[in-house]
């Protein structure tokens, strides 16, 4: 019967345990989320890995210096940005999120741009953060 109650107790722990960094890679992303709407440098430079990179459905590729750049200097401003039918899968120091994006981005010479796609996101947990380490937008095939 104690090493039944034992067992139950050390399953809780590590359910517990996935849950807690779950709910943090869960707000990790939302202040990302939010930061595409009302960027702040600060928090950027803390919600962004070193080593990010930042791929757009178009193919483009970006650091973590010309993210920050383009979204705090407004090159494209999100009018709109929301994350849909979010799925999350940690691993050790390791969480890949998958989510509908749906947004607009208005660029600096005036042109709305809608969003409709799909996203994979690879953050890292360093130092007892979360950090968003890469992402990839993509199309479905018409």
């Amino acid at each position: 019967m104690k090493s039944i109650l034992f067992f139950l107790l050390i399953i809780s722990q590590t359910v517990i345990a996935q849950t807690n960094e779950e709910v943090r890679v869960k707000e990790t992303i939302e202040k990302f989320r939010m930061n595409l709407l009302n960027p702040s440098e600060k928090e950027l430079n803390i919600l962004l890995h070193q080593d990010l990179s930042y791929g757009h459905s178009s193919a483009k590729i970006e650091t973590k210096a010309e993210v920050i750049d383009i979204l705090v200097n407004k090159k494209n401003e999100y009018k709109k940005a929301l994350f849909e039918n979010q799925k999350i899968s940690i691993q050790k120091n390791t969480a890949i999120v998958r989510h509908d994006f749906i947004g607009s981005i208005l660029s600096k010479e005036g042109k709305t741009t809608e969003l409709n796609i799909k996203v994979l996101l690879v953050l890292k947990k360093e130092k007892g953060s979360w950090q968003l380490l890469a992402r990839q937008g993509f199309k479905l095939p018409q």
